[in-house]
């Protein structure tokens, strides 16, 4: 399964959920009545219809972002949650946003939400950029922090393996990933980046659907996720690729078990592609077919019709899905349609 196929997924899985504008102009924040369904299929798409979706989203996007004003509201607060909330929110190459989620991460006395979603901005600025020798130094600073404060938590020993593999010390990095396959859990905080954004949202006046939409954007930390792409691609091209395969396998399998959605469940199949000898036909067909059964089962959410999509239906959609899992989500959505007919 290659990055690029995770990446395209991805987007969709992002998308099937969120729900753009019926016309310009959007008022801010947006109301459930400014929002229409969308059921996307690119490939099937004209160029002009691609144009016009990709303008709705646009225009949509900015309706949604915090105002001035309204960061200046959560910044009052000094609760790092919100304020990480904000960073969260903000564009990659928003220095503030940055200087944000390190202001969230200092206020933090035990490291969690706040520390880890600067660790993912720091990831993407690398991703997006190239290495930076700087950025790397406080990169492993918090990341060293992290681990600190929760030593159980695999997460902290595969962002590690992740800047030592940069500094070209592959076999250190390989034992970081063996220590992380070890730890008693895998934890991505993506449900507490969600939590945090409907709260910092809801205070600032968002109607409960427009809060929950928003908090969708960003709650998957995905620039963790394709550092260590890159991570694994490396490390199974390196001498070590052996010892690297395995590890990748285990991580993958790691992290398909401990994901409550779709995305990081693909997230986690993916590094399994990765970690399997090529030869091995039977895992190979495994990992395919668990694949096709979750897209399938996303894409369930797709088919289901405008008029089952009240604003109530998708609060509580949103909160069996955070709240459980995607698939407690699914099923609350397949009930609804049942009681309410299609």
């Amino acid at each position: 399964m290659s990055m690029f196929k995770i990446t395209h997924i991805f987007i969709i899985f992002c998308l099937f959920i969120f729900l753009f504008a019926c016309s310009l102009n959007i008022p801010h924040p947006p109301e459930f009545e400014h929002f229409e369904e969308s059921h996307l299929d690119l490939e099937k798409m004209t160029e002009k219809e691609i144009q016009s979706y990709f303008k709705r989203k646009e225009e949509l996007t900015k309706a949604l972002q915090f105002t001035e004003k309204e960061i200046t509201v959560l910044n009052a607060t000094h609760q790092s949650h919100l304020i990480a909330a904000i960073g969260i929110q903000s564009p990659t190459d928003d220095p503030s946003g940055r200087e944000l989620l390190e202001l969230a991460s200092d206020m933090e006395s035990t490291k969690g939400l706040a520390t880890v979603s600067l660790i993912e901005r720091y990831f993407e600025i690398i991703y997006e950029n190239e290495y930076n020798a700087t950025l790397t130094t406080s990169l492993r600073k918090y990341i060293s922090s992290l681990q600190q404060n929760h030593e159980d938590n695999a997460l902290s020993y595969y962002l590690y393996a992740y800047v030592l593999q940069k500094k070209k010390n592959d076999r250190e990095a390989i034992k970081q990933l063996h220590k992380g396959n070890k730890a008693k859990y895998f934890h991505s905080y993506s449900k507490q980046r969600y939590q945090a954004v409907v709260e910092a949202s809801e205070m600032v006046k968002y109607p409960k659907f427009t809060a929950r939409v928003y908090a969708m954007q960003n709650f998957v930390p995905t620039g963790i996720y394709m550092s260590l792409f890159d991570l694994c691609r490396n490390l199974t091209a390196s001498k070590q690729s052996k010892e690297a395969r395995k590890e990748c396998l285990l991580m993958g399998k790691k992290i398909e078990t401990a994901s409550r959605n779709n995305i990081e469940k693909l997230f986690g199949l993916g590094f399994q592609c990765m970690g399997i000898k090529e030869n091995d036909l039977e895992s190979k067909a495994e990992i395919e077919r668990k694949r096709k059964e979750i897209i399938d089962t996303s894409f369930q959410m797709s088919r289901i019709p405008l008029k089952a999509m009240t604003e109530d239906f998708w609060i509580q959609y949103y909160q069996h899905f955070f709240e459980e899992n995607e698939e407690s989500a699914t099923r609350f959505a397949e009930e609804y349609l049942k009681q309410h007919g299609e």
